[in-house]
């Protein structure tokens, strides 16, 4: 099998805007028989041998806004965040540290709430480490 690939994405991560972060390049590589992954340039023509396969990584868009002033709430609510950590797409360790957003509960019978003390605590702690990260 003959694939060309044109994947424009993985040189410049998508920029955020607002305060957002920016968003993760994408990748595209070839995994041979023994699975090793050799990562391929974003424009190439590639012949697969049997047993061979590719794995591509879409990039993701830009954030809006400061992750930090979203509402805990809508975050917990938010698919990017309840129901990615559900489907373990997410972590609550990213949920965390990219919203400050501490959740309590059991991920396996869905039970997740935002710990609102907890979030407080680690929002102001976020806060300030980058505010001491861009101080002269």
């Amino acid at each position: 099998m003959t694939a060309v690939i044109s994947c424009d994405g993985q040189h410049a991560a998508p920029r955020g805007v607002a305060g957002g972060h920016d968003g993760t390049p994408g990748s595209t590589s070839l995994i041979d028989a023994d699975g090793r992954e050799t990562r391929l340039p974003n424009v190439i023509q590639v012949t697969l041998r049997r047993s061979e396969r590719l794995r591509g990584r879409d990039s993701s868009g830009g954030g809006y806004g400061d992750p930090l002033d979203r509402e805990p709430a809508r975050v917990l609510h938010d698919v990017r965040v309840l129901h990615d950590v559900l489907e373990g797409w997410e972590s609550r360790e990213k949920a965390a540290r990219v919203y400050g957003v501490i959740l309590m509960g059991a991920i396996e019978d869905e039970t997740l709430a935002v710990d609102e003390a907890a979030t407080r605590a680690t929002r102001a702690a976020l806060r300030q480490a980058r505010e001491a990260a861009h101080a002269p």
